[in-house]
Protein backbone atom coordinates (compact mmCIF):
# COMPACT_ATOMS: atom_id res chain seq x y z
CA UNK A 1 0.00 0.00 0.00
CA UNK A 2 1.30 3.77 -0.71
CA UNK A 3 0.57 6.04 1.90
CA UNK A 4 0.60 9.86 1.00
CA UNK A 5 -0.05 12.92 2.37
CA UNK A 6 -0.44 16.40 1.37
CA UNK A 7 -0.35 19.84 2.75
CA UNK A 8 -1.31 23.10 0.68
CA UNK A 9 0.78 26.82 1.10
CA UNK A 10 -0.43 29.82 -0.43
CA UNK A 11 -3.89 29.56 -0.30
CA UNK A 12 -4.84 32.52 1.63
CA UNK A 13 -6.70 35.46 0.16
CA UNK A 14 -3.77 37.79 -2.08
CA UNK A 15 -1.18 34.70 -2.77
CA UNK A 16 0.29 34.97 -5.85
CA UNK A 17 0.90 31.36 -6.22
CA UNK A 18 -0.80 28.13 -4.79
CA UNK A 19 0.73 24.97 -4.10
CA UNK A 20 0.28 22.12 -3.31
CA UNK A 21 2.47 19.12 -1.89
CA UNK A 22 3.38 16.47 -0.03
CA UNK A 23 5.56 12.78 0.40
CA UNK A 24 4.34 9.59 -0.79
CA UNK A 25 5.66 5.94 -0.36
CA UNK A 26 5.43 2.63 0.43
CA UNK A 27 4.59 1.55 4.22
CA UNK A 28 7.80 0.13 5.31
CA UNK A 29 9.55 3.35 3.97
CA UNK A 30 7.13 5.21 6.13
CA UNK A 31 7.63 3.28 8.99
CA UNK A 32 11.72 4.40 8.66
CA UNK A 33 10.28 7.92 7.79
CA UNK A 34 8.61 8.03 11.25
CA UNK A 35 10.84 6.75 13.31
CA UNK A 36 13.65 9.42 12.28
CA UNK A 37 11.15 12.37 12.30
CA UNK A 38 10.27 11.30 15.83
CA UNK A 39 13.69 11.24 17.00
CA UNK A 40 14.68 14.52 15.33
CA UNK A 41 11.51 16.23 17.16
CA UNK A 42 13.36 14.86 20.74
CA UNK A 43 16.51 16.80 19.06
CA UNK A 44 15.74 19.45 16.30
CA UNK A 45 19.07 21.72 16.59
CA UNK A 46 22.06 21.10 18.72
CA UNK A 47 21.52 22.97 22.28
CA UNK A 48 17.94 22.88 21.90
CA UNK A 49 15.19 21.24 23.57
CA UNK A 50 12.34 18.67 21.92
CA UNK A 51 9.12 19.94 20.58
CA UNK A 52 5.99 18.68 20.16
CA UNK A 53 5.71 19.58 16.21
CA UNK A 54 7.76 20.58 13.15
CA UNK A 55 5.89 23.97 11.94
CA UNK A 56 7.59 25.73 8.83
CA UNK A 57 6.44 28.84 9.31
CA UNK A 58 6.53 28.74 13.39
CA UNK A 59 10.63 27.90 11.99
CA UNK A 60 10.78 30.72 9.86
CA UNK A 61 9.78 33.07 11.90
CA UNK A 62 11.07 31.96 15.36
CA UNK A 63 7.65 31.71 16.96
CA UNK A 64 6.16 29.12 19.39
CA UNK A 65 8.58 26.40 19.82
CA UNK A 66 11.32 27.85 17.46
CA UNK A 67 11.05 31.07 19.60
CA UNK A 68 14.30 32.38 20.27
CA UNK A 69 16.35 30.00 17.28
CA UNK A 70 19.14 32.31 15.18
CA UNK A 71 19.72 32.07 11.75
CA UNK A 72 22.01 29.24 12.24
CA UNK A 73 20.01 27.01 13.99
CA UNK A 74 16.64 27.66 11.97
CA UNK A 75 19.03 26.65 8.85
CA UNK A 76 19.90 23.33 10.32
CA UNK A 77 16.88 22.13 11.88
CA UNK A 78 15.51 22.67 8.18
CA UNK A 79 18.91 20.57 7.43
CA UNK A 80 17.52 18.05 9.69
CA UNK A 81 14.24 17.46 8.81
CA UNK A 82 14.64 17.88 5.35
CA UNK A 83 17.18 15.04 5.84
CA UNK A 84 14.89 12.88 7.37
CA UNK A 85 12.41 13.07 3.97
CA UNK A 86 15.75 12.04 1.78
CA UNK A 87 17.13 9.47 4.36
CA UNK A 88 13.94 7.74 4.00
CA UNK A 89 13.69 6.74 0.33
CA UNK A 90 10.10 8.78 -0.08
CA UNK A 91 9.02 10.25 -3.19
CA UNK A 92 7.62 14.11 -2.84
CA UNK A 93 5.63 16.02 -5.09
CA UNK A 94 5.21 19.66 -5.56
CA UNK A 95 2.85 21.47 -7.86
CA UNK A 96 2.27 25.24 -7.84
CA UNK A 97 0.25 27.63 -10.51
CA UNK A 98 0.36 31.30 -10.67
CA UNK A 99 -2.80 33.03 -9.58
CA UNK A 100 -2.73 35.84 -11.79
CA UNK A 101 -1.82 33.84 -14.75
CA UNK A 102 -4.68 31.50 -14.50
CA UNK A 103 -7.19 34.15 -14.01
CA UNK A 104 -5.96 36.15 -17.15
CA UNK A 105 -5.22 32.66 -19.38
CA UNK A 106 -6.84 30.08 -18.65
CA UNK A 107 -10.03 29.70 -20.71
CA UNK A 108 -13.24 29.40 -20.39
CA UNK A 109 -13.51 25.64 -21.53
CA UNK A 110 -10.79 25.35 -19.09
CA UNK A 111 -11.83 26.60 -16.35
CA UNK A 112 -15.07 24.82 -16.62
CA UNK A 113 -12.82 21.29 -16.35
CA UNK A 114 -10.38 22.51 -13.40
CA UNK A 115 -12.01 25.24 -11.22
CA UNK A 116 -10.26 27.15 -9.54
CA UNK A 117 -5.90 27.73 -9.81
CA UNK A 118 -6.06 25.90 -7.03
CA UNK A 119 -8.48 22.95 -7.91
CA UNK A 120 -5.73 22.69 -11.12
CA UNK A 121 -2.79 21.68 -8.63
CA UNK A 122 -4.96 19.59 -6.04
CA UNK A 123 -6.00 17.55 -9.27
CA UNK A 124 -2.79 17.43 -10.52
CA UNK A 125 -0.94 16.05 -7.24
CA UNK A 126 -4.45 13.51 -6.55
CA UNK A 127 -3.46 12.21 -10.35
CA UNK A 128 0.27 11.37 -9.67
CA UNK A 129 -0.36 9.83 -6.98
CA UNK A 130 -3.27 7.69 -8.33
CA UNK A 131 -1.07 7.44 -11.59
CA UNK A 132 2.14 5.40 -9.15
CA UNK A 133 -0.47 3.08 -7.67
CA UNK A 134 -2.23 2.05 -10.60
CA UNK A 135 1.02 1.29 -12.57
CA UNK A 136 1.13 -1.67 -9.72
CA UNK A 137 -2.51 -1.93 -9.21
CA UNK A 138 -1.71 -1.03 -5.47
CA UNK A 139 -3.82 0.54 -2.78
CA UNK A 140 -3.28 4.17 -1.75
CA UNK A 141 -4.12 6.08 1.34
CA UNK A 142 -3.97 9.85 1.58
CA UNK A 143 -3.78 11.90 4.47
CA UNK A 144 -4.59 16.03 4.47
CA UNK A 145 -4.89 18.61 7.37
CA UNK A 146 -7.98 18.35 9.90
CA UNK A 147 -8.03 21.97 9.37
CA UNK A 148 -8.56 21.38 5.44
CA UNK A 149 -11.72 18.75 5.71
CA UNK A 150 -14.67 21.34 4.64
CA UNK A 151 -12.47 22.13 1.61
CA UNK A 152 -10.79 19.18 0.73
CA UNK A 153 -13.82 17.00 1.28
CA UNK A 154 -15.89 19.32 -1.65
CA UNK A 155 -12.49 18.70 -4.36
CA UNK A 156 -11.37 15.51 -3.81
CA UNK A 157 -13.98 13.53 -5.43
CA UNK A 158 -14.16 15.64 -8.75
CA UNK A 159 -9.86 14.77 -8.10
CA UNK A 160 -10.43 10.97 -7.95
CA UNK A 161 -12.91 10.74 -10.76
CA UNK A 162 -10.82 12.53 -13.33
CA UNK A 163 -7.46 10.33 -12.58
CA UNK A 164 -10.11 7.17 -13.39
CA UNK A 165 -8.43 5.21 -10.59
CA UNK A 166 -10.40 2.11 -9.08
CA UNK A 167 -12.39 3.56 -6.13
CA UNK A 168 -10.96 0.35 -4.55
CA UNK A 169 -7.82 1.08 -4.50
CA UNK A 170 -8.09 4.49 -2.77
CA UNK A 171 -8.71 5.95 0.83
CA UNK A 172 -8.72 8.89 1.90
CA UNK A 173 -8.68 10.68 5.67
CA UNK A 174 -8.06 13.59 8.09
CA UNK A 175 -6.05 14.06 10.35
CA UNK A 176 -4.34 16.69 13.12
CA UNK A 177 -0.84 18.19 11.58
CA UNK A 178 0.20 17.90 15.45
CA UNK A 179 -0.27 14.15 15.27
CA UNK A 180 1.29 13.38 12.17
CA UNK A 181 5.12 13.03 11.01
CA UNK A 182 3.75 12.43 7.34
CA UNK A 183 1.52 16.08 7.37
CA UNK A 184 4.56 17.97 8.84
CA UNK A 185 6.83 16.55 6.28
CA UNK A 186 4.14 17.72 3.83
CA UNK A 187 4.50 20.91 5.26
CA UNK A 188 8.33 21.16 4.89
CA UNK A 189 7.93 20.36 1.42
CA UNK A 190 4.47 22.57 0.29
CA UNK A 191 6.39 25.27 2.16
CA UNK A 192 9.64 25.12 0.52
CA UNK A 193 8.67 24.92 -2.81
CA UNK A 194 5.85 27.60 -2.02
CA UNK A 195 8.75 29.70 -1.40
CA UNK A 196 10.62 29.26 -4.69
CA UNK A 197 7.26 29.91 -6.76
CA UNK A 198 6.54 32.93 -4.88
CA UNK A 199 10.04 34.02 -6.25
CA UNK A 200 9.97 32.54 -9.66
CA UNK A 201 6.31 34.04 -10.35
CA UNK A 202 8.34 37.76 -10.14
CA UNK A 203 11.17 36.67 -11.34
CA UNK A 204 11.65 33.73 -14.10
CA UNK A 205 15.89 33.60 -13.63
CA UNK A 206 15.40 32.77 -9.63
CA UNK A 207 16.80 29.51 -8.54
CA UNK A 208 15.97 26.77 -6.10
CA UNK A 209 17.99 27.32 -2.58
CA UNK A 210 20.29 25.01 -0.80
CA UNK A 211 17.23 23.29 0.82
CA UNK A 212 15.40 23.13 -2.43
CA UNK A 213 18.43 21.89 -4.51
CA UNK A 214 19.38 19.20 -1.95
CA UNK A 215 16.02 17.98 -1.28
CA UNK A 216 15.64 17.83 -4.85
CA UNK A 217 19.24 15.83 -5.99
CA UNK A 218 19.05 13.45 -2.84
CA UNK A 219 15.20 12.53 -2.75
CA UNK A 220 14.46 9.12 -4.01
CA UNK A 221 12.29 10.42 -6.81
CA UNK A 222 10.39 14.34 -7.02
CA UNK A 223 7.60 14.64 -9.18
CA UNK A 224 7.25 18.50 -9.86
CA UNK A 225 4.69 20.53 -11.82
CA UNK A 226 4.54 24.23 -12.23
CA UNK A 227 1.54 26.60 -14.47
CA UNK A 228 2.53 29.74 -15.22
CA UNK A 229 1.55 32.10 -18.48
CA UNK A 230 2.80 29.73 -21.45
CA UNK A 231 1.48 26.28 -19.59
CA UNK A 232 -1.77 27.52 -18.99
CA UNK A 233 -2.02 29.01 -22.28
CA UNK A 234 -0.79 25.56 -24.43
CA UNK A 235 -3.54 23.65 -22.14
CA UNK A 236 -6.56 25.97 -22.90
CA UNK A 237 -5.51 26.26 -26.33
CA UNK A 238 -4.89 21.93 -26.01
CA UNK A 239 -8.18 21.54 -24.93
CA UNK A 240 -10.45 24.39 -27.02
CA UNK A 241 -8.29 22.10 -29.74
CA UNK A 242 -9.98 19.08 -28.92
CA UNK A 243 -13.32 20.49 -28.45
CA UNK A 244 -13.49 21.47 -31.90
CA UNK A 245 -12.36 18.37 -33.09
CA UNK A 246 -14.99 16.84 -31.10
CA UNK A 247 -17.97 19.53 -32.34
CA UNK A 248 -16.43 18.52 -36.31
CA UNK A 249 -17.10 14.77 -36.03
CA UNK A 250 -20.19 15.06 -34.69
CA UNK A 251 -21.41 17.69 -36.86
CA UNK A 252 -20.25 15.50 -39.36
Amino acid sequence: MLRCYLDDSGTHDASKVVVWAGIFGHEQYIREFEEGWKATLQAPCERRPPINGFHSFDLLNSVNEFSGYNLAERDLTRFNFRKVIVDAGLTWLSFGVSVADWNNHASSYLRQGSGSAERLVFGKVIMTVCDAAQEHDEHVSFQFDKGREPHVSSIIQSALDESHIDMRLVSHAFSSVNQSFGLQAADLVAHETYRFCEQYVSDTSAKPDAHLRRLQEGGYDARIGWFGRDEIQSMSSALNGSLKQIEANQNG
